[in-house]
């Protein structure tokens, strides 16, 4: 399917537009508007999505191999890897617009790509924080742990929002109108930092302390999880409180489906 740099764009709505502004900032400012420019080039040799949605999937499984295996200056590559995958994400989401592709295996394959994505970019900083005493720094010998940690939190912090369907930063009802607050503005560049991952790699690598960028992500994810909780339990009490009158928020946010609870 052929298509230009305007149909991508086009296919990007006001709504979605202003929906990724409040919740991605960073992706949106640096990925999306690079996948406006070469989706394109995707559409004229893919013939679906899921095709570009597995060649992130590649890329990011490839990012521990590159430490693994000891190659000089890992983190240039690493980078460069992580940069590249998450551009693939974006990229995806617009051809899929684009051609009108929209599938649940491709929904599946997304969810599961970005999953595997956070995972193997924890893990290959820690990795490199233990192949370099200097880089490793305070956590020399202990990078691949923290990695792996950082990952079962981060993920951890995802399943728990997805449950309760909380849209990180949070996002106090629908979107009305087509102005968006600086207050939102702020927390979704917040929340969205660690898209910028690749940047804080390349910085810490070139400073050899890989381990500053090790506990930044696992700070960043610690965050999260915490402020998640934050949000989640009182929304949890405010449905209990709501259900005792026949009024759960959980089902005003998902209508057609009943609530149950387990013991």
């Amino acid at each position: 399917m052929q298509c230009d740099s305007r149909d991508v764009m086009e296919s990007f709505d006001g709504d979605k537009r202003l929906l990724e502004m409040r919740t991605n900032l960073c992706g949106y400012l640096v990925f999306r508007q690079l996948s406006f420019l070469i989706t394109p080039l995707f559409a004229a040799r893919f013939s679906s999505p899921t095709h570009v949605t597995l060649a992130s999937l590649s890329v990011a499984l490839a990012m521990p191999l590159v430490p693994w295996f000891g190659i000089p200056s890992a983190f240039w590559l690493v980078a460069i890897l992580s940069f590249l995958s998450q551009l693939l994400d974006f990229v995806d989401g617009d051809l899929a617009r684009v051609q009108r592709s929209t599938s649940a295996i491709g929904k599946y394959l997304d969810s599961f790509t970005g999953i595997m994505y956070w995972t193997a970019l924890y893990v290959s900083v820690g990795i490199m924080v233990d192949a370099d005493p200097r880089s490793g720094g305070i956590v020399y010998g202990y990078g691949l742990p923290i990695g792996l940690v950082t990952a079962i939190v981060d993920m951890l912090g995802k399943c728990m929002r997805q449950y309760v369907g909380l849209n990180f930063p949070s996002q106090e009802g629908v979107i009305l109108g087509r102005s968006i607050g600086t207050k939102a503005l702020f927390l979704s560049a917040l929340a969205s930092a660690i898209k910028l991952n690749p940047f804080l790699i390349v910085v810490c690598g070139l400073w050899q302390r890989l381990d500053a960028a090790l506990l930044a992500l696992l700070a960043f994810s610690l965050g999260a999880f915490t402020y998640s909780q934050l949000k989640i339990f009182p929304f949890l009490r405010l449905t209990d409180a709501k259900a005792k009158v026949g009024a759960s928020p959980l089902a005003e946010r998902f209508p057609g489906q009943e609530t149950t609870v387990s013991a």
